[in-house]
């Protein structure tokens, strides 16, 4: 239990310290300018003998989907077998 409130406290700090982040380098033009550089690069890099070389590309954050509800079927299956026992 501590264990978990501790790696969550650590998971909170890095995640506002990256937020902080974030929010200063968007906003330098120098940074702009280095993501758009580093991005031509390695577009330029993909199509030479040394693609295998490139890292992936940065992935925006994406906001996670809610699970989708069960069919009634499935629901109705999963709460007959839980009575059975």
């Amino acid at each position: 239990m501590v264990l978990a409130i501790q790696e969550e406290r650590d998971t909170d700090a890095k995640h506002k310290a990256a937020c902080l982040l974030k929010s200063r380098l968007e906003k330098n033009p120098r940074w702009q300018e280095f993501q758009t550089g580093v991005g031509q690069t390695r577009c330029s890099v993909q199509q030479t003998e040394l693609a295998f070389l490139t890292p992936p590309a940065p992935k925006p954050a994406a906001a996670r989907p809610a699970p989708a509800p069960a069919p009634a079927a499935a629901a109705a299956a999963a709460s007959d077998e839980w009575e059975t026992f």
